[in-house]
């Protein structure tokens, strides 16, 4: 697994749809007054792509130039400086970080950034790997098949960003 430009398209893409309509939808209802289409869409950029774009940029920093592969016994991430080899056996838990709603059924989406999550991988001797959603659409269902019997947490978040 490794970042693709589709994966981070279908991350960006609740807030390129939001933001396209709801900047129409401002200009339609608002023609006559420019002050207000100014002020609706200053609110868009601030309440839905500046926090998306700063998740989108934390993300790609954290995991670029990064390929991850999960085996039965272990987790190899490559990296251009080096390899990491994670054994199963090592992981002292695994936490899902992110909103709620991508983790429970219903898939509700509040927010423009909801599509974002990240996966701590704490070790037993204090080591710390994250891996990001970016890698892969379905991640969290990568490592919940294929590693059962390792603890699993879940850190709901608003905003997801890397700490």
């Amino acid at each position: 697994m490794k970042i693709t430009f589709t994966n981070i398209l279908i991350s960006l893409a609740p807030m390129i749809v939001t933001n396209m309509l709801g900047t129409v939808l401002i200009y339609f209802m608002f023609n006559d007054l420019k002050l207000v289409i100014f002020i609706g869409c200053v609110s868009l950029f601030l309440f839905s792509m500046l926090p998306t774009i700063y998740l989108l940029i934390s993300y790609l920093r954290n995991n670029k130039n990064i390929c991850v592969s999960f085996n039965t016994d272990d987790i190899v991430i490559l990296s251009k400086k080096k390899k990491d080899i994670i054994l199963v056996s090592n992981i002292k838990e695994i936490t899902f970080n992110g909103s709620k709603n991508i983790f429970e059924k219903h898939n509700i989406r509040f927010s423009t950034y909801d599509n974002f999550y990240y996966v701590k991988i704490n070790m037993k001797d204090g080591e710390k790997f994250i891996l990001t959603n970016l890698l892969s659409n379905n991640l969290r269902e990568v490592i919940l098949n294929n590693y059962p019997d390792v603890k699993i947490t879940y850190n709901y978040r608003l905003v997801p960003y890397i700490d």
